[in-house]
């Protein structure tokens, strides 16, 4: 079946990147946090998936947390360790047909996808601090283009004070139904302003 979603204009991004950052300030965990940067950069750019990666300096690896575990990747191979490398935003379209994209470690999830954004978010050092990598799915109608690195480029100005160094720690700490409830909560009211009519 295939799959359109509509864009968001430019006052609904500018509005939805504001809406996120007042919510992130209400949350009180990193794995939180995650998920309503992950599902933002989803909304931006119209994709259907979205990773958020952050690069543990000790470790010398990209991370992420997956229900409460943590998922490490190396950062000098594939699509990924090109935007580690190039530290540039780029978008490849039929990702899975290119030579430098490497399943195992730029789509460790196996999830259909089509076409991939990358955008490194950089440190005062200019080193690489996370990476946002979204995905459109197999049957998705849309490429990627470029306004959605632009839209990226422009979001990532609002990431220099988030700090989510502590999310690669080697326990993450569990979620009590209670913030989960909240986070739910929360993620109900920025998906509410995702879902306007075509």
């Amino acid at each position: 079946m295939i799959e359109y979603v509509k864009e968001l204009s430019k006052k609904e991004k500018y509005d939805n990147i504001l809406e996120c950052m007042k919510s992130i300030k209400k949350v009180e965990n990193c794995a939180q946090t995650v998920t309503l940067l992950e599902s933002l950069i989803s909304s931006l750019v119209t994709a259907k998936y979205s990773i958020l990666w952050i690069y543990d300096r000790k470790r010398d690896l990209l991370c992420r947390q997956v229900e409460g575990q943590i998922i490490t990747s190396v950062k000098d191979r594939g699509v990924l360790g090109r935007a580690f490398s190039e530290k540039k935003a780029f978008f490849i379209n039929d990702v899975t047909h290119k030579s430098e994209y490497q399943a195992a470690i730029d789509n460790m999830d196996d999830l259909p996808i089509k076409d991939m954004i990358l955008s490194p978010i950089l440190d005062n050092e200019d080193k690489v601090k996370y990476i946002f990598q979204a995905m459109t799915g197999c049957n998705n109608l849309q490429q990627f283009v470029k306004s959605d690195v632009e839209t990226l480029i422009m979001f990532n100005e609002y990431m220099h004070n988030i700090d989510l160094s502590s999310c690669c720690k080697e326990k993450a700490n569990a979620i009590t139904p209670q913030e989960s409830q909240k986070e739910q909560d929360i993620l109900s009211k920025i998906f509410s302003l995702f879902k306007k009519p075509l």
